[in-house]
């Protein structure tokens, strides 16, 4: 199994109902087949090393497999597209993708 961690720096002026809808978005990759555990986070460290990143996401992943698939999925890529980028700060500079075995 993996975990799979998106850290994001969206927009200073993104506002509370678009944050929301990115969620639920979000939270539909879930249909995806092997795709589970949808979390959302916001960051509230004190420590000043978050290198802007205001909040993170996270899935797992069945399998490589399945992180292949969603990957390609066109539920993944819509929400990427039409959800996701137009809302970060800096486009992709604004993004951090983790994944690890679980």
């Amino acid at each position: 199994m993996l975990k799979h961690k998106v850290y994001v720096e969206l927009e200073d002026s993104i506002t509370d109902e678009k944050i929301s809808e990115l969620k639920k978005q979000l939270m539909s990759l879930e249909l995806i087949d092997g795709v589970s555990g949808f979390k959302w986070y916001k960051n509230n460290s004190e420590e000043g090393l978050s290198k802007g990143f205001t909040y993170c996401f996270e899935f797992n992943f069945q399998s490589h497999q399945t992180r292949k698939i969603y990957i390609q999925h066109p539920k993944h890529q819509k929400v990427v597209e039409q959800y996701l980028i137009p809302h970060l700060k800096n486009n992709l500079d604004s993004i951090l993708v983790f994944d690890h075995e679980i």
